[in-house]
């Protein structure tokens, strides 16, 4: 999941994609919100990417941001101040109720096309405050995430052939 956020407009773009453990696409996210911060941003596609986790019933997600100050927040026990302790908070509850699943931070090489599809969210038409589910890639991020998707079946192709006498 990813945000990419303007300064000047206070709008963010908010994505996120959900793939099995071979890469391949199962469901994706964008939308626009508004937000005071890179941060809160981030904390928003966070929470609606668990939110999206919740309403599918799954278990033993693995949810990756490249915020880490925003994953820390929500993983530790720290008391919360500031201006988002209500959306830490919140962020905290939802993902108790994924069972099993892990929030961890990971650099930003590894989410390029959550970023591309927040930033194209972020200067869409829409509404703030919609997010729509997307039940296949974007035509414009076809390319990038067939890039992303190549190496992980390399991988699996390789121990395939590696474990076949």
């Amino acid at each position: 999941m990813d945000a990419s956020w303007k300064q000047d407009s206070l709008i963010a773009g908010l994505a996120g994609t959900v793939r099995d453990n071979q890469g391949k696409w199962i469901i994706g996210f964008h939308g626009k919100a508004m937000a005071d911060s890179s941060l809160m941003a981030k904390l928003l596609a966070i929470r609606e990417s668990i939110r999206i986790g919740i309403e599918q019933a799954w278990t033993g997600l693995i949810l990756s941001s490249d915020c880490k100050e925003a994953v820390e927040l929500i993983n530790s026990n720290v008391r919360v101040t500031g201006n988002y302790i209500n959306l830490v908070l919140d962020c905290r509850e939802l993902k108790n109720q994924l069972l099993g699943s892990l929030l961890r931070f990971e650099g930003r090489g590894t989410n390029k096309l959550a970023d591309h599809m927040a930033r194209k969210a972020r200067a869409d038409q829409s509404q703030i405050g919609s997010i729509d589910l997307l039940f296949q890639p974007q035509e414009s991020c076809n390319d990038l995430y067939l890039s992303e998707l190549q190496p992980v079946l390399d991988v699996n192709s390789r121990n395939f052939h590696e474990s076949v006498p």
